[in-house]
């Protein structure tokens, strides 16, 4: 079974190869910086502040509406615990894909080192992991926002393209395997999707509490 993923992620190498372009290369390289640690820290900060955004207009509109103080301070703690679900799941995925690649300890490809070289272990891919852990977060608030149902199926599936595509860089520039960016992938949604349930069953303690 190993032994097939390996002629597998070799033939995906070689047929990454033949994609090779120089405006391709451009690309692949401007691309895949939004799953690095550049672009990781800049989301966790934007999110941060459209998150504590949305959730203050939401108690404000509530004052003007006459609610009751109560409401509105639970709407700011949701804001709050939303927020910081943020920086926690990509803290999460940051130490599972530490853990992992010290445990499976596979060299990189760095198959073109014309393009890229990378150091350190390649499985799993650390871009896919991120990626598709800031994706899933992005994709709760899409669901959990006032948006109509089309355009939610729209940003949904261009959302979960972006994260493909993401990881897909790291094919084209030879420093992961097809199965590092499968897996990276998969852990990254996994964490997400684990990380919001617990949002959501914050924000029904808060409900009950308060």
């Amino acid at each position: 079974m190993i032994d097939k993923i390996q002629i597998l992620d070799n033939n995906i190498i070689e047929l990454a190869k033949t994609l090779h372009t120089e405006q391709n290369t451009k690309i692949a390289k401007f691309l895949t910086e939004f799953g690095g640690k550049k672009g990781v820290i800049v989301f966790v900060i934007i999110a941060i502040a459209i998150i504590l955004w949305y959730y203050f207009k939401k108690s404000k509109k509530e004052k003007l509406h006459k609610e009751e103080d109560v409401t509105m301070f639970k709407t700011r703690l949701k804001g709050y615990i939303v927020a910081a679900s943020v920086p926690v799941a990509i803290g999460i995925s940051v130490i599972v894909k530490a853990i992992i690649k010290a445990v499976v300890s596979r060299p990189r490809p760095n198959a073109f080192p014309e393009i890229m070289i990378e150091t350190g272990k390649s499985f799993p891919s650390g871009h896919s992991i991120g990626v598709a852990t800031m994706v899933t977060i992005l994709i709760y608030f899409v669901i959990i926002s006032d948006m109509n149902r089309v355009l939610k199926y729209i940003l949904v599936t261009l959302l979960v393209l972006f994260s493909i595509v993401i990881a897909g860089t790291r094919l084209y520039m030879g420093v992961h395997y097809l199965s590092d960016v499968v897996v990276g992938l998969m852990l990254g949604y996994i964490i997400g999707i684990l990380c919001m349930f617990g949002v959501e069953k914050a924000k029904k303690i808060i409900d009950e509490k308060y």
